[in-house]
């Protein structure tokens, strides 16, 4: 991607430059990456042109230079330098390691290397070197250094209409969202739901029904009277389905239930019976010659996603033959992005689809890389008692939120969004409407 070239003219904010080391430290990242000579500890990272790339490395170079492991989603609610500065602060211990090991020198000496020292001398100096490090591993400051992360991240907060969440996909992060933000309405609230353990500060579930009602405790928390606008990107859409399922069995109102070019497939549309073994070669024999066909049409494209999907599957089968997934859990050195992955995979693998009582909107993918026995309904038809509701979007399965496709995605989605609360308005008897105009919960 090119570089972004931006100037102070294009910026709302006024400068106010880097003062503290974290910020400075940030400064000459953000500079570097985004391109822009003049940086403000105010300005927004997306409005300088920041995207889901260029976050990953900047998050990158954080852990390198300020020895912090950061989120992706930390940029979504601090999406400035000041903001970022904090964030490291709060995140990073009191004492390094080289301090801590200094410490412990010291109280080594004082309470025995010395032999000149008096006892009353050596546990005086012995309190004050325990002293600094009691204080430094309290509660308060451990606290600090390990806070406790919600999987509900406000993408915008503000708005009367309807929040929709949007749940991750099996990338698992949720800041490809961001695009969907900046080019919906400013009146639209939008949360997303990352997966739990991403920064080791819970287990990540291993059941797609746990974390749908993880999920939904933490939407409930937030919002207990709905109605509930959900969607899911890929792997996220089975979720988004199965919270839908548990919050109709609550009683809850689902406004809309989106998923996002998620494909019913596999072990998923098998159901009960299985294939006979001409009619898995009659489909073997399909799939092979429609992506040669593709391959042949279209060569760059085609190539390039398959690869990412190979080399994804193969990364995944690495990890899975060299852990376990059951001692990765308790151990805090772990990879933690890859143990969710492998958790998630589990997850899929196990998971049992029954029919959802109500419409599913279908958004999918205008460019097709990969083979399906369903293009036009993706293998949902049979999952959705009240029938399918499909908008193209353009792009392929990879690229829905980039700069070129996402702008188009987020107007499709925001006028899906107002027509279904102007259908729920208009249908209420009497012209009857709920409170702020919402339908009430059935």
């Amino acid at each position: 991607l090119p570089v972004p070239d931006y100037s102070r003219d294009e910026l709302e904010t006024g400068f106010v430059a880097a003062a503290t080391a974290e910020e400075k430290i940030l400064n000459e990242i953000w500079t570097r990456l985004l391109g822009v000579a003049e940086i403000g500890v105010n300005d927004n990272f997306f409005e300088l042109g920041g995207h889901s790339l260029i976050a990953v490395n900047l998050m990158a170079e954080i852990e390198k230079k300020a020895g912090v492991k950061l989120p992706l989603s930390t940029l979504l609610e601090n999406a400035t330098i000041a903001e970022l500065a904090e964030e490291i602060l709060a995140e990073r211990p009191v004492l390094t390691q080289k301090e801590m090991d200094q410490a412990d020198s010291e109280l080594n000496e004082l309470l025995g290397a010395n032999g000149n020292l008096s006892d009353h001398q050596k546990i005086d100096g012995g309190k004050q070197v325990r002293q600094q490090i009691r204080v430094n591993e309290s509660p308060a400051n451990r606290h600090r250094a390990k806070r406790k992360k919600s999987c509900l991240v406000p993408i915008r907060k503000t708005g009367t209409k309807d929040p929709i969440y949007l749940v991750h996909g099996a990338g698992l992060h949720i800041l490809m969202f961001q695009t969907l933000a900046a080019h919906m309405d400013k009146d639209q609230p939008i949360y997303a739901l990352q997966a739990r353990g991403l920064n080791g500060e819970a287990t990540p579930l291993d059941r797609i029904e746990d974390m749908a009602a993880h999920y939904i405790s933490e939407i409930l928390e937030q919002n207990p009277d709905g109605p509930y606008l959900l969607a899911g990107y890929s792997f996220g859409g089975l979720i988004a389905f199965e919270m839908a399922k548990q919050l109709k069995a609550m009683g809850k109102e689902i406004g809309m239930l989106g998923v996002f070019d998620t494909v019913v497939r596999g072990h998923l549309a098998a159901g009960d019976g299985k294939k006979s073994y001409y009619d898995q070669m009659k489909e073997l024999s399909k799939k092979v010659g429609w992506n040669l066909s593709t391959i042949a049409k279209n060569p760059i494209p085609n190539l390039k996603y398959k690869s990412h999907v190979l080399k994804r599957r193969y990364k995944r089968w690495l990890w899975g033959r060299t852990h376990d997934e059951k001692k990765e859990v308790e151990n805090s050195e772990a990879d933690y992005l890859s143990l969710v992955d492998r958790m998630n995979h589990i997850a899929f693998n196990n998971y049992k689809i029954n029919p959802y009582d109500g419409p599913i909107h279908l958004f999918r993918a205008k460019e097709k890389r990969f083979y399906l026995e369903d293009f036009e309904f993706l293998g949902w038809k049979p999952f959705a008692k009240g029938g399918i509701i499909i908008a193209e979007v353009p792009g392929d399965h990879l690229n829905l939120f980039d700069q070129e496709n996402g702008p188009q995605f987020a107007k499709v989605l925001q006028r899906c969004l107002d027509e279904l609360a102007k259908n729920r308005n208009e249908n209420l008897p009497n012209g009857r409407q709920g409170k702020n105009g919402k339908l009430p919960t059935m």
